[in-house]
Parts: C-alpha cells; sequence; structure tokens
C-alpha cells in the first residue's frame, strides 16, 4: 500500500483509533455490508463467506444519495443485468437486442469523463458543503495551542468508578488531519494522536509542575494511615529498597500504576483462594482414605472373629459327636 500510493502521488492518511467518526465512509460501507449479510443469512450465520459476493453485488446495485447512481452503472456504463425470466416477452422487449461494440463502450467511457463525472463532483461538493453547515451549528471546532496542558479522555473503562481523564499532558503540536501529538511529563510522546473530543483543557500549578518526577517502578504494598486515607509503598526506578516510601493516591500522576496494583492484587487473592480449595479438597480426600483404611480394617477384624467363632463352634460340636 506505501508503494502504491507513493507511486500515485497520494498522501495516505490513517484514522484516528477509538474516533470512526474520522472515516466514516468506510465505517458506513462496512454497516450496510454487514445489514445486508445478516438479511440475506438470516440465523444461520456460519456460511457468511459464501453469501458475500451477493451482498457486494447488491450493494453496488444499490443508488446512492449522493451520486443518485448505482456503483455498478458508474463503473461499467451500464445498468446491471439483475437474474430475471428473459424468456418473458414483456422483460425481454428491454433487453439490448445485439452486443455493444468496441465504438459505443469508448463513446460511453468519454461520456462518464466530460458529463457524468464532471456532474457528479460538483452535485457531491454541493452536497458536502450543505453537510457542513448543518454539522457546523452544532459543533464548534477548538483549535488547542501548543503546551497546553490536557486532560484524556479514557475510551474503555473497567468500571463506572473509574477515572473518566488520565493525565495531565501536554500537546506538543497539530497534525494536518486536525489531531494533537501529545507528551507526558517525562518528555516522552505518546503511542498515538488524538482528536479534540478526546481532549480536554485543564489548569496546572506552575509551581506543581516544577517539582521534580519520579518514575514508579512499581508498587509494594497499601496500608490506611491514622486519618483513614489509603496509602501506598512505592518502589522507585533506579534506586534502592531502603527508598521505598508511603504515598497517597493524589501523589500519582497517572492512576495507571495503581489500577496494574489492585489487577495484581485480585489475582494474588484468587490463586489464594484456588490454593486454599486446593488444599480442602486434598484434606477431604486424607480423610476419607483414612476412614476408608479404618472401615476395611474394621470389616477384616469382624470377619476374623465371625471365622474364629465359627471355627470354636465347629470344634465344640466335633468333640460332642466324638462323646
Amino acid at each position: 500500500m506505501k508503494t502504491i500510493t507513493k507511486a500515485l502521488g497520494i498522501e495516505h492518511r490513517f484514522s484516528t483509533p477509538y474516533h470512526p467518526r474520522g472515516n466514516g465512509a468506510a465505517e458506513n460501507a462496512v454497516k450496510v455490508v454487514v445489514s445486508t449479510l445478516r438479511k440475506l443469512l438470516g440465523n444461520d450465520t456460519s456460511k457468511w463467506d459464501d453469501m458475500l459476493p451477493v451482498a457486494q453485488l447488491c450493494c453496488n446495485y444499490k443508488i446512492r444519495n449522493r451520486t443518485a447512481s448505482s456503483p455498478f452503472s458508474l463503473m461499467y456504463t451500464r445498468q446491471l443485468s439483475t437474474p430475471k425470466d428473459y424468456s418473458n416477452p414483456s422483460i425481454n422487449k428491454n433487453s439490448p437486442r445485439k452486443m455493444v461494440t468496441e465504438e459505443e463502450l469508448v463513446q460511453r467511457a468519454e461520456t462518464m469523463a466530460k458529463v457524468v463525472f464532471p456532474a457528479i463532483a460538483e452535485r457531491t461538493r454541493k452536497i458536502v458543503e450543505e453537510q457542513s453547515k448543518k454539522f457546523d451549528k452544532k459543533h464548534y471546532l477548538i483549535d488547542i495551542p501548543n503546551d497546553t496542558t490536557v486532560m484524556v479522555k479514557l475510551p474503555n473503562r473497567a468500571t463506572k468508578l473509574s477515572p473518566l481523564y488520565e493525565g495531565p499532558f501536554t500537546v506538543v503540536r497539530k497534525t494536518m488531519g486536525g489531531t494533537y501529538v501529545l507528551k507526558d511529563e517525562m518528555n516522552e510522546l505518546l503511542h498515538r494522536d488524538y482528536v479534540p473530543s478526546e481532549l480536554k483543557v485543564v489548569n496546572i500549578d506552575e509551581s506543581s509542575i516544577e517539582d521534580e518526577l519520579f518514575e514508579v517502578d512499581e508498587i509494594r504494598d497499601h496500608k490506611d494511615n491514622a486519618e483513614g486515607e489509603r496509602e501506598y509503598l512505592i518502589k522507585w526506578i533506579g534506586y534502592g529498597e531502603r527508598e521505598n516510601s508511603w504515598l497517597p493516591a493524589e501523589s500519582f500522576s497517572s492512576p495507571e500504576t495503581i489500577r496494574k496494583y489492585w489487577t495484581k492484587v485480585r489475582e494474588l487473592e484468587k490463586l489464594e483462594q484456588e490454593r486454599k480449595a486446593k488444599l480442602v479438597k486434598v484434606s477431604e480426600k486424607v480423610i476419607r482414605s483414612k476412614e476408608t483404611t479404618k472401615t476395611v480394617k474394621r470389616q477384616k477384624k469382624s470377619r476374623k472373629e465371625a471365622m474364629n467363632e465359627e471355627s470354636s463352634v465347629q470344634k465344640r460340636r466335633s468333640r460332642r459327636n466324638q462323646k
């Protein structure tokens, strides 16, 4: 794709993650194809790939509002030959009687290039202008200057109580596509760009910005202080265990470290519960084994006593018979 765009002189732009509106035409096309497949398949979705060519043909046959034409007719300069009973005279009379010649194909292509395509381009331009006017009435485009402090909206929150934003970050520059490049407090660029709707401009105390920042290696433990506030034992990158310190959650510039810590705590608690449950099962198995062993011993003892009793009875009978 990179070679093709370079050869054709196309500026290849990428859509922003979690922002489908940035590539609305493609997203809408995917929605139409999926909806068509769903209607064609009914409840049996296992053979969707077999119906994909039919769904594609249906989408190409549909007349679009922007072009007032179907994609098939614009591509092949003719109407689609739909599945019909062409032996019916009422249908057959409207079908072409002869093959299209090469000269006619060239003439159609020239008509499309000189008349149809320019008309569609003009119609598209007017529709886009009208849509832009409607959009601008309800939306305000905000230009965020460089070096502005912003917070980033979290797209996927684990729970409703999770933070809405993370940061703060600093705006580095605005791209040609209207997105923003950000950097964190360690002056490292973030892994992706952000659209304005994902950003929230905030005011940060300049004195706090001047404070020296230290990078957290991991959280080792937590406790509640005398005031009932939660504190965390921090292991710092580049420092030994003696430099570990207890800090409240407000001292963290990002909640990600705390989230990772609690995820780890829950995983350890789950493993501990599984270990205890396993020990209980083993203990129950040992107890059942011991009880079974005792039962077997009692049964053997009972059988032995019964055999001894029977032997004694037989001996007494034998002595009586001898007398």
